[in-house]
């Protein structure tokens, strides 16, 4: 007889067998395994053992489940009792971490921050994973506060967004009600009133539609811009405050006001904006608990110690941490994206340079999609293309923030020192020109800037571990893109909060449909230019929007679609309005993610069943719970999560490029994996949901080795199956 178990520790069949054995004959009762990722195998049982086994269930007629259950836990008790018999060995180093049978998810949190403040009190930076729902931000709250008893320490708290930021802010107050961190906010999140009042006239004039809008905002500066968002209550306890982007936003959401932000390189003493930020940048260099965000760090780091809130800092505690090498490297590089550029030529630029400007952007993505990816290595090439950049920007005119930001992108490559990189979509090619720090240099940047000058830290995210070509879950991605000294790196084992993976039932194609959704990646670069690639991706756009409808009409509640490109994007929402219609959300190319998030919230609690067809920050930064459901029973915003493909190809920044030119498409496989599970993670995000369902359409995880690993993670999930097409309503 075989049994197919899924077990919390990496045993080969033999071991198993073994442990199982032990166990049954010593009589040692079952225990529950801990909530992490699960290793699946295939067990052989002979018949004495099958028998013994079946005994043991205590059933007269145990089905193959039952004794497979049975199986999971007899091994895992037996696995405890011979590890806790030895004198040392690895999983003694995290058994802070594990999960005791009838462990409460409180208990869980406990032995968490017990784990992370023993490893920061030995000097140590330690990784912590955790799911969403398992309560990281209240566990980074209470290891601030167990720090700050030390009158010598002063601690950094850095998140990805400024939303974050605000939810970590309440989650401070609620660890601790004494705790109150000064947050210091970027020029770029705070008004410009001269810009907005001038932005307001020119709108007023030219778009009636949004008179109602114009007058709101006006009303709204001549009270003086008080705040009204999350992030500006948080940040009042501390400062006065007003004037900032993401109140008007949230005010008047059709109003660009990014556009009117203050200037990076400082602004007139007389915009009230920037004296707030002054004020706040004044108050974060005195206080003991700094808040502030990914970008906000990175840009300390580069000022000295002297100049920068960073003094004295002795401690960092860093939410969401797998995103914060991406963010150092873009804050210390340029790119551009010539595909993106040429068809913002095509769509804004007016003048009479503008078919000129067309026409070299489409020379240059000509002849660098004849390029391979990685770093340039000839200098001639190297001058030839900064010579290009040079001429773009002389070429190009006036037109607002958005060209100001193409400028600054190619004055920035002109200027670039050192290498440039190219980096192509996966699929068609197009080009990106990127001029940058290399993984290793921003490896050591981290090091030199960062960990050599704090005491301690703690590194919290759902996704630090990814997955080797062996199954097993490993941490030694994470601390090579972090450049985290080994002799200081300290880890435990994965947290799942249990719901996360109870709840959903997880869809993933029949191995006979493998062929039919699988994204013809290698059939277009073989006919790339011929008419071949259009039929071979329309097919794909037309099964994959033929799903998402089908899964739509079903839906209990909301669905998020998650894409790769955006012309995945446009494609599949094409396809898709003439049957969803109202339904679906995000029109525009100009929307933020944040407004989008707000338009598919409201829409959910009316009963709409949105539909929001997505890329980019939608993977990784969006939270999508109803705010006014006080039980998990009654949120249905969002029931359905669907993965059109394995997100390959989407980190662009030189640090990638370079670890690829080094490891080969191994990054390329850990990159993927955490925003795969980054993903996946936007459908369950509290206790007691009902309906909730997660759809992988992609599939090459049944003919692609490359996309084994992103099956052992649908597998982690209890509750999965395979659906067939045509999906039924």
């Amino acid at each position: 007889m075989n049994l197919t178990l899924g077990l919390s520790v990496d045993l080969k069949p033999a071991e198993a067998r073994a442990l199982l054995t032990s166990a049954l004959e010593n009589n040692l009762p079952s225990e529950e395994q801990p909530s992490v990722p699960r290793f699946r195998i295939s067990l052989y049982l002979t018949a004495s053992l099958q028998a013994l086994l079946a005994s043991a269930t205590g059933k007269k007629a145990p089905t193959s489940l039952e004794m497979a259950r049975e199986a999971e836990g007899r091994i895992y008790a037996a696995f405890r009792s011979k590890s806790s018999s030895q004198d040392s060995s690895s999983v003694e180093k995290t058994e802070p971490l594990a999960v005791a049978s009838g462990d409460t998810l409180t208990r869980s949190r406990q032995r968490l921050l017990d784990f992370v403040l023993a490893g920061i009190q030995n000097g140590k930076i330690v990784a912590a994973e955790a799911s969403t729902g398992f309560g990281k931000s209240r566990i980074i709250g209470k290891c601030a506060s167990a720090i700050l008893d030390d009158p010598e320490t002063r601690v950094v708290i850095a998140a990805p967004t400024i939303a974050v930021m605000a939810h970590l802010a309440q989650e401070l107050r609620k660890a601790d009600r004494e705790l109150s961190p000064n947050i210091l906010l970027g020029r770029r999140q705070f008004l410009s009133l001269e810009r907005c009042r001038e932005g307001l006239d020119q709108i007023e004039n030219e778009s009636p539609v949004l008179a109602e809008e114009v007058k709101k905002a006006r009303q709204w500066l001549d009270r003086g811009a008080p705040t009204v968002s999350n992030i500006g209550k948080a940040v009042a306890r501390n400062a006065t405050i007003s004037h900032l982007v993401e109140d008007l936003s949230i005010l008047c959401p059709n109003l660009p006001a990014s556009d009117w932000a203050l200037f990076d390189n400082g602004s007139s003493a007389k915009e009230p904006g920037e004296g707030v930020y002054s004020e706040l940048r004044g108050s974060a260099k005195e206080g003991r608990l700094i808040m502030m965000s990914h970008a906000m760090l990175a840009l300390s780091l580069m000022q000295s110690r002297e100049e920068s809130v960073m003094e004295k800092v002795t401690h960092v505690l860093i939410d969401e941490a797998h995103e914060l090498e991406e963010t150092v490297a873009r804050t210390l590089g340029t790119e551009i994206s010539l595909f993106a550029f040429r068809a913002w030529l095509k769509k804004h630029q007016r003048g009479k340079n503008t078919p000129e400007l067309v026409s070299r952007v489409s020379d240059l993505i000509s002849r660098l999609k004849r390029e391979e990816s990685g770093s340039l290595t000839s200098e001639e090439k190297i001058t030839e293309i900064k010579r290009d950049c040079a001429k773009l920007e002389k070429l190009l005119t006036n037109g607002g923030k958005e060209m100001e930001r193409w400028r600054d992108s190619l004055l920035g490559l002109k200027n670039a020192k050192g290498k440039l990189y190219i980096m192509h979509s996966p699929v068609l090619r197009y080009p990106s020109i990127i001029a940058g720090p290399s993984s290793i240099s921003v490896a050591r940047y981290l090091e030199g800037r960062l960990w050599n000058n704090v005491e301690g830290g703690g590194l919290f995210s759902a996704t630090i571990f990814s997955m080797l070509a062996t199954g097993k879950p490993s941490t030694g991605y994470f601390q090579l893109k972090l450049g985290i000294p080994m002799e200081r790196f300290h880890a435990g084992i994965p947290f799942n909060a249990p719901f996360v993976l109870e709840t959903p039932t997880v869809f993933y194609p029949d191995p006979k449909h493998a062929k039919e959704l699988s994204f013809p990646a290698a059939e277009l670069r073989e006919s790339e230019g011929s008419s071949a690639e259009s039929i071979h991706l329309n097919e794909w756009w037309n099964q994959i929007a033929a799903s998402v409808r089908a899964i739509a009409a079903t839906a209990k509640g909301g669905t998020l679609v998650l894409t790769n490109s955006h012309s995945d994007l446009r494609e599949i929402r094409k396809r898709c309005v003439d049957e969803l219609g109202s339904r679906l959300v995000g029109a525009g190319a100009d929307r933020s993610t944040g407004s989008v998030v707000g338009e598919f919230i409201e829409a959910g609690q009316q009963g709409r069943r949105p539909v929001w067809i997505a890329t980019g920050g939608a993977w990784t930064g969006v939270d999508l719970r109803d705010p006014d459901a006080e039980r998990g029973e009654d949120d249905f915003v969002i029931t359905d999560l669907v993965i059109t493909r394995v997100p390959f190809g989407m980190n662009k920044t030189s640090t990638h490029i370079t670890r690829r030119d080094w490891l080969g498409f191994a990054p390329e496989i850990h990159e993927a994996q955490i925003r795969f599970r980054q993903g996946i993670g936007r459908l369950v995000r509290r206790e007691h949901t009902l309906h909730r369902r997660l759809w992988c359409l992609d599939g090459r995880i049944h003919t692609n080795k490359s996309f084994k690993s992103f099956m052992r993670i649908l597998q982690m999930y209890p509750k999965n199956q395979y659906f067939t097409l045509p999906i039924a309503r």
